[in-house]
């Protein structure tokens, strides 16, 4: 009974997590262009700088300048997916807590996350010096589709509920 009642506590903060990370998605997209990419530009120079030490390569200002410029563009393509393939595994356990197994529980995942994405790109419409991208909404659902994967690959040799609950009675009995 203890634990039925813990089950029934636990089970609603699932979501939490959800919803930290929709918070997060859209704390950077409500950065206006100026802010959002000198992030980027920050993150990416400090990305060279470490590699420059690490490697030993003593670059000249103007090669750092180079590389961060270079890399800017795939780094925030790849924050993009990896945000959302963040987002989808977080959103899985919710569903999954509530329920939906198999197909169901991939395609409302993949729908839950797809439709996150296109808010976000809307939301990003009224934000100064930003503007939505159709082709985010591609780059995060490579993340999502790779979220959907892992999930897939975690969750396929997991015994249904209805054995695993046959099992537990059997053992009772």
């Amino acid at each position: 009974m203890k634990q039925e009642r813990w089950k029934s506590i636990l089970k609603p903060l699932t979501i939490l997590p959800v919803i930290v990370m929709l918070c997060t998605i859209f704390g950077f997209s409500n950065q206006n262009g100026t802010t959002s990419g000198g992030l980027s530009q920050k993150v990416s120079r400090q990305i060279v700088t470490v590699c420059d030490t690490l490697f030993h390569q003593d670059l000249a200002e103007e090669t750092i300048e180079h590389y961060t410029e270079k890399i800017e563009y795939p780094l925030r393509k790849a924050a993009h997916a990896t945000e959302y393939l963040i987002l989808t595994l977080l959103a899985a356990l919710p569903l999954y807590t509530y329920g939906l197994r198999g197909k169901k529980l991939l395609l409302a995942l993949f729908l839950f996350c797809v439709i996150c994405a296109s808010g976000d790109e809307f939301h990003q419409s009224f934000i100064p010096g930003r503007s939505p991208q159709i082709t985010d909404v591609f780059v995060d659902s490579i993340g999502i589709l790779t979220g959907c994967g892992i999930t897939y690959l975690v969750l396929r040799n997991r015994p249904s509920d209805t054995a695993s609950s046959k099992k537990r009675n059997t053992q009772k009995g």
